[in-house]
């Protein structure tokens, strides 16, 4: 299959056109329209996922992340654009227009915390409980997901939580839009000192996600929509070892 053609499934998947103003979602890099015979699809273009990609003779990398997002000015031997010439493979990002998307990253991170009849648009999703949890049980629930990394969180653990906001990513800027739709607790990445102090003033439970976990089974999902589009044309791979680009003890 042809890289333009792997290029339109992906638009009619999570068009390029919906993407934010200020994204690179698209082309990273195109090397001619060849034949594409393996697809990487992962979260980030790291140093681990380049070399698996060189590794098994990829030829096209899917990421969430884009790679580029200002201006190129020079490229050096070591550089992850000189390494992906040099071993002739292309890269295209889906990156807020995957976010907003219906059955994108927001759709699926809230079918892994368990939450139903997801309504929203745009960046931010909101889930009615049938029954109210504790902030304590739906910490378990994010925990599940984050593994052995600690989930900061503020509020009550005994607080009962009917209605949730959540975003994944970045979405601290949705904490007002989420305690005006009557949230009892929004679920986001990267929060900032004074979102939490916010938080507690409105009183609104928070729990910090982080932005890795709540965006890491970007692969699982795209590579589930890839293969119903692509069949066994195309050979599809997920990263060996996805992990977040920091450490913690």
């Amino acid at each position: 299959m042809k890289l333009d053609k792997i290029y339109e499934i992906l638009d009619s998947i999570a068009p390029f056109s919906t993407q934010e103003d200020w994204d690179n979602s698209g082309w990273q890099l195109k090397l001619d329209d060849k034949e594409v015979k393996k697809i990487l699809v992962t979260l980030d273009l790291d140093r681990d996922s380049l070399n698996q990609a060189i590794e098994k003779d990829i030829d096209l990398i899917v990421t969430h992340h884009p790679l580029l997002f200002e201006s190129v000015k020079s490229i050096d031997s070591n550089s992850f654009l000189y390494e992906l010439i040099k071993n002739d493979i292309s890269l295209i990002s889906l990156h807020t227009n995957f976010d907003k998307v219906f059955s994108g990253n927001n759709d699926y991170y809230g079918g892994l915390l368990g939450l139903e009849g997801l309504k929203g648009e745009g960046f931010i999703r909101f889930s009615k409980l049938r029954e109210e949890v504790s902030l304590k049980d739906l910490l378990y629930r994010v925990k599940a997901i984050n593994g052995e990394e600690p989930v900061f969180y503020t509020g009550n653990l005994d607080s009962k939580i009917k209605k949730i906001g959540f975003c994944v990513g970045s979405g601290s800027d949705f904490i007002q839009e989420a305690y005006e739709e009557g949230c009892d607790c929004f679920i986001t990445g990267d929060i900032k000192y004074h979102t939490w102090q916010y938080a507690n003033s409105l009183g609104i439970a928070l729990i910090d996600g982080t932005h890795f976990h709540s965006e890491k089974n970007f692969s699982d999902n795209m590579y589930e929509m890839l293969a119903k589009k692509i069949g066994d044309s195309v050979s599809l791979e997920k990263p060996v070892n996805l992990k977040p680009p920091y450490q913690f003890i």
